[in-house]
């Protein structure tokens, strides 16, 4: 591994510890006049504003982490492909070389052949000069000589012949030489290439490894941010209602119960901790008869509309983001005279919200309209049920943590271990056992 690469992978893992140590801060509301805080600090509103400032300070955070991350990641991009470069041309040197294998491979069969005919040559040439050149046949040679100069052209042309067949010794010699050292020269090419190449291959893996991990943690930190952007403007809505606007909501007119989201013609397309295919399902899906939008939600007891969150589309998609996947959602407080209770309707139409954030209702008032915004399949609502324990519409109001889910976490963070079987207030109720819902029941 490269120095470029550790150097990467270091701080990436630095970087990681520090992103994802910790779930995102739980926020109080915003306050509105930062003058009047300085000199009111206990006041509720103000303790909202000094928690909003956190969470605004937290969002920066995340929004820097991001972009740090996004910034390495820009840098792997870049060495992916050099790397990727690299192995092109190393690929290309390969082939290369192996073209240059397989015509020195010809040239080597050619050499073998000149090599075996110059060694038959010289057994040929070894064979009839033990049969003829002895003695007799030297003195007969020099002897059958017409005179002096003959005698020595003879022995001259014996010098010769002695001195050819040195040479294809020599010759052969050479060949076979030439030959290994040609052998070993690529074999030792080939494979100082392949190790290359191996160790191209490897900080790529490195590499592609690292973006994944980076990527895996940039998806962390976006859902972080998802929900702090949630939490900073439900809570500015939190601050702009009035105390006094909680002196008006009515005694409860059925004591001890919740009423229906819905009037009529629905049915239950998913119940809750688990969706009928798997996967966590922290609420109970209503999913009209008919198929279509528009049906009105109900307000399920006398209480207040804390929070509403809108700017998707009627239609949206599995997978969706928008608003973090809940689409257009609103939040009440209501009290059924003996347990205060927090609702989440999410998934409504654009501009569903029939009643405002700071209206108080009353049980069985239309509040909203159904819709198929964020991460939905069809159209439906996503009915979610919070216990925020005994006291009032105001006093819960005034220890909610401003968070949609009212600091129950989501479904991807941890919201299933906060279920009322195993926790106090605030915690989770089965929204299916409330209202007495059975999975693909019509009611």
């Amino acid at each position: 591994m490269t120095k470029r690469i550790r150097y990467l992978v270091m701080m990436t893992l630095l970087i990681g510890m520090f992103s994802i140590r910790g779930n995102p801060i739980d926020v109080k509301a915003e306050g509105a006049y930062t003058s009047y805080c300085e000199a009111n600090s206990d006041d509720a509103k103000c303790q909202d504003f000094a928690s909003l400032k956190n969470t605004k300070v937290s969002l920066a955070e995340i929004t820097a982490k991001i972009d740090d991350y996004a910034m390495s990641l820009n840098e792997y991009h870049l060495l992916v492909g050099d790397l990727n470069k690299n192995i092109e041309q190393t690929a290309t040197e390969i082939s290369n070389l192996e073209g240059k294998i397989t015509s020195l491979q010809a040239n080597i069969a050619q050499q073998e052949q000149e090599i075996a005919n110059k060694k038959q040559d010289m057994q040929h040439y070894m064979r009839a000069s033990h049969a003829t050149m002895r003695i007799n046949g030297y003195i007969d040679f020099i002897v059958n000589a017409k005179d002096f100069s003959d005698i020595f052209r003879r022995v001259e042309a014996v010098k010769v012949i002695r001195k050819s067949n040195e040479n294809t010794i020599n010759e052969y010699r050479e060949l076979v030489t030439q030959l290994n050292n040609d052998k070993t020269e690529i074999e030792q090419t080939a494979a100082s290439l392949k190790t290359t190449q191996d160790t191209y291959n490897k900080e790529l893996s490195d590499a592609i490894n690292v973006q994944d991990n980076i990527n895996a943690i940039m998806s962390v930190l976006q859902q972080e941010k998802a929900h702090l952007m949630i939490e900073e403007e439900m809570a500015i809505q939190k601050v702009a209602i009035a105390e006094s606007n909680f002196s008006a909501i009515a005694p409860p007119s059925n004591p001890g119960s919740l009423g229906y989201p819905l009037a009529s013609n629905y049915w239950v397309s998913a119940g809750t901790w688990s969706y009928p295919w798997g996967g966590t399902h922290l609420g109970v899906d209503l999913a009209p008869t008919n198929g279509t939008v528009g049906m009105p939600l109900l307000a399920p007891q006398n209480g207040m509309v804390v929070a509403y969150q809108g700017g998707c589309p009627t239609w949206g998609g599995y997978g969706s983001g928008c608003n973090g996947g809940y689409g257009n959602y609103m939040n009440l407080i209501v009290t059924d005279g003996t347990t205060v209770y927090g609702i989440l309707y999410a998934h409504l139409h654009q501009n569903g919200a029939v009643a405002s954030v700071g209206d108080v209702v009353t049980m069985g008032q239309t509040v909203a309209i159904l819709g198929s915004s964020g991460s939905s399949t069809g159209p439906h609502v996503h009915a979610e049920v919070y216990n925020l324990g005994t006291g009032t519409v105001q006093s819960a109001y005034q220890q909610w943590n401003g968070s949609n889910t009212f600091g129950t976490q989501s479904a991807s963070s941890g919201g299933i271990n906060a279920i009322c079987d195993v926790k106090g207030p605030p915690c989770r109720e089965n929204p299916a056992t409330i209202w007495g819902y059975q999975y693909g029941n019509r009611y």
